[in-house]
């Protein structure tokens, strides 16, 4: 064979691979698997094997289409690539070189399709079954935190949080949201549900910004009073279920109470604090040591000496109860002289204006 004889061939080899290329290229794998997938749901849907999932809001069959992916690949792994693979390498041998490579070229593109196909075959499957376990576990549930999820369906979260992505991108949980508005990572499977903490979180940050800028306004004094406040009803709170929910923990638990409001009302009248100050910076320190003194012995073995002096500190808890009822009269009491004093003046300035039902108004 002449070297114009050569070239001619090699010229003739590389068109014939462009051409391969070109229609190897034009291979819809998805596609195929696609049409494959609607015709086996077809035919699922005429046996009875798709039924209807527990959940409305979750798209769940018997994972057809992943089942066709897999088969798929495996058909393109099992045939057509071996059936390509083997003539590559006897013209290789024969020292057809050109050909061989045509061969070659082809079989790697379809094994790479093949086990693209089984890639997305299996990872559809695990989307399948952990979408029908959640359907199942979930019914009619519009919401779940991925954690409570990830329990449900047996799956860790690790894993279970893409294949809950892919779902919702696939249109699988068609008004899904993946999502953290309230600080809790949630799957909501509505629309509603997922607006509605969404806009509380949005008015939490509102009511946050407007705090931190109304505390700004508040005296040295007034915060003072918060704080301890806020310090000794997280102790209670942090002590108290140790002790059951006998007498002594219904007493500390109302004390707390009283400990928040009085709080609340130093805030909406911060002009009460300085009258305050000395009692709640006091008091409120020591009631605290109190409280773990008594669930100290409470966690002791009995004696006499313990029992004795548990009834001491339970007095002790009445009478702090008793003065913070009192404390908390006063200042309403006082409220109510403060708003008749102003009742009183805006009434005699009303009669001063003629603007009263005896009088008309003056000129």
């Amino acid at each position: 064979m002449g070297d114009k004889d050569m070239r001619d061939l090699q010229q003739q080899g590389s068109e014939l691979v462009r051409q391969v290329s070109q229609a190897v290229s034009k291979i819809d794998f998805e596609g195929t698997a696609h049409s494959l997938g609607q015709a086996a749901r077809g035919v699922a849907r005429q046996l009875g094997l798709m039924g209807p999932a527990p959940s409305p809001y979750i798209v769940c069959d018997r994972s057809t289409g992943a089942v066709v992916r897999m088969v798929t690949g495996v058909l393109l792994l099992s045939t057509l690539v071996p059936a390509l693979g083997i003539p590559a390498i006897v013209l290789l041998a024969l020292g057809r070189a050109v050909l061989s490579i045509v061969f070659g070229l082809v079989s790697i593109v379809l094994a790479i399709g093949a086990v693209m196909l089984i890639c997305q075959g299996v990872q559809r499957r695990r989307m399948t079954k952990a979408l029908s376990r959640a359907a199942a576990a979930l019914g009619e549930r519009q919401m779940v935190t991925l954690t409570d999820l990830a329990t449900l369906t047996s799956t860790p979260v690790e894993r279970l949080r893409p294949l809950v992505r892919g779902a919702i991108e696939r249109g699988l949980i068609p008004r899904g949201h993946l999502d953290t508005p309230l600080g809790t990572e949630t799957l909501y499977l509505t629309d509603a549900p997922w607006e509605a903490d969404c806009a509380a979180r949005d008015a939490s940050l509102r009511q946050a910004a407007e705090r931190a800028s109304w505390e700004q306004t508040l005296s040295t004094e007034a915060h003072e009073v918060m704080d301890a406040c806020s310090a000794f009803v997280s102790r209670v709170h942090a002590a108290v279920p140790r002790l059951g929910e006998g007498q002594v923990y219904l007493l500390l638990d109302g004390v707390a109470t009283k400990v928040s409001n009085l709080s609340d009302f130093v805030a909406r009248h911060p002009e009460v604090a300085p009258q305050l100050r000395h009692a709640v910076t006091y008091y409120l320190p020591t009631a605290t040591q109190l409280v773990d003194a008594y669930v100290e012995i409470e966690g002791r073995a009995s004696s006499p000496q313990s029992e004795a002096t548990k009834a001491e500190l339970r007095q002790a808890f009445t009478q702090f109860d008793a003065a913070l009822s009192k404390l908390s009269e006063e200042l309403i009491r006082q409220q109510a002289w403060d708003l008749e004093g102003d009742l009183k003046v805006m009434s005699t300035m009303l009669a001063q204006d003629g603007l009263t039902e005896d009088g008309g108004i003056r000129a």
